[in-house]
């Protein structure tokens, strides 16, 4: 089917075309719109979308798949609750199908429930054990419970199945980081720099357990002293350095703040998917509508083409056949077009190629095709005596 090759070559305007014509012959095949929603989706024009799959269940109110892709499209628009009652129900139908379990640990995750999220991935994994994304979200579901062992683990796993994901890295040298083990933590966030992470990377130092060695050197001194003259110098040093020390712990817990202030900052970038999420949804709205008003301006400036220029300057009655035989008219048109698109419309429309549809949409088809006929003769007619005279 022209659609599906459409959809798998990334062209879904024109996909989205192929499937609208699709389901005008036969509006009861629940897999139209589900296609067609499919590229919607890609588009993240994700109202379409949900309508079509809407459509879809409308037609099979068992059809698992729509449901799991209703819910994420719900997901994908911040409606959580309504994106778990419905990948809820494709599971109930299926529950072979392990990209269900991780699209409701996705969701139970963003609404704060890791501890759901860490079941459904875990079930995730044992229908699919060879995904680094699965071990990816629920080590992240370990980090956000803070149980950073689980997370190293999770990540770890995910690296040996994909070793060149700089997010496996960045999130691991996270974990690590946290656990206090900077050289660990420094090594994956090297690693993601070298594979293209621009995310910020946190700022680590060996001074606290260097400061904190230190502090305690005069203490041990002071037991060894047996003299008492010494022990007085030990205590008079011992004061002067606990006013350094005092000031240097004043200017560290300074600098400890400030980490931490940066380390809450760093950390929300983590947490910012779902914002992200719902950024990328206004902004393919954005986009969509902007491509829906280039389109309208194109067809304008088409329209003022035919009347202001020599290009595609046919008689009224030609223009209009031609709009209705679906010629495309942005450059000059000819009588080989016109051919072209009757190849076009006989795969379609010609009875050899719905031998398998239902008996209303067989003579649907054969109506157009009578009128597409029709209409090439037309054009054939007005061609042929043109190019006579």
């Amino acid at each position: 089917m022209k659609g599906k090759e459409a959809y798998n070559n990334e062209s879904y305007s024109l996909a989205i075309s192929y499937f609208s014509k699709a389901i005008s012959l036969d509006p009861q095949d629940e897999y139209y719109y589900t296609w067609r929603g499919d590229c919607y989706y890609e588009l993240e024009n994700y109202d379409e979308a949900i309508d079509d799959y809407t459509r879809s269940i409308q037609v099979n109110s068992t059809y698992d798949y729509a449901y799991n892709k209703r819910g994420y499209s719900y997901y994908l628009k911040g409606d959580y609750d309504n994106a778990l009652s419905d990948i809820s129900r494709a599971i109930r139908f299926d529950s072979t199908q392990f990209s269900y379990y991780n699209h409701r640990g996705i969701v139970y995750h963003a609404k704060g429930d890791n501890d759901k999220a860490i079941q459904d991935y875990t079930k995730a994994i044992s229908l699919k054990s060879s995904s680094p994304v699965l071990y990816y979200n629920r080590g992240i579901s370990y980090y956000d419970k803070g149980d950073y062992d689980n997370a190293i683990n999770d990540l770890t796993k995910a690296i040996q199945l994909n070793a060149n994901d700089a997010d496996f890295y960045y999130k691991r040298g996270y974990s690590y980081y946290q656990k206090g083990d900077y050289a660990n933590a420094k090594k994956d966030f090297d690693k993601s720099k070298e594979l293209g992470i621009t995310y910020t990377i946190p700022t680590m130092s060996s001074s606290t357990s260097t400061s904190t060695s230190s502090s305690n050197s005069f203490y041990w001194i002071g037991r060894i002293l047996t003299f008492p003259i010494l022990f007085i110098i030990y205590r008079v040093i011992q004061k002067s350095s606990s006013a350094i020390s005092n000031r240097q712990k004043n200017k560290q817990n300074t600098k400890q703040n400030n980490n931490t202030n940066s380390r809450y900052q760093e950390d929300e970038a983590f947490r910012m998917g779902q914002e992200e999420n719902r950024r990328k949804y206004e902004e393919a709205k954005r986009q969509q509508e902007e491509y829906q008003r280039q389109e309208q301006n194109r067809t304008n400036q088409q329209s003022s083409q035919h009347s202001s220029t020599k290009v595609n300057d046919f008689p009224p009655q030609i223009l209009s056949l031609l709009q209705e035989y679906e010629i495309n008219m942005s450059s000059q048109v000819t009588f080989d077009m016109v051919k072209k698109k009757r190849k076009y419309w006989l795969e379609l429309l010609h009875p050899d190629k719905n031998t398998n549809k239902s008996e209303e949409t067989r003579k649907m088809a054969e109506d157009k095709l009578k009128e597409m006929n029709d209409v090439y003769n037309q054009l054939r007619d007005y061609f042929k005596n043109n190019l006579a005279n």
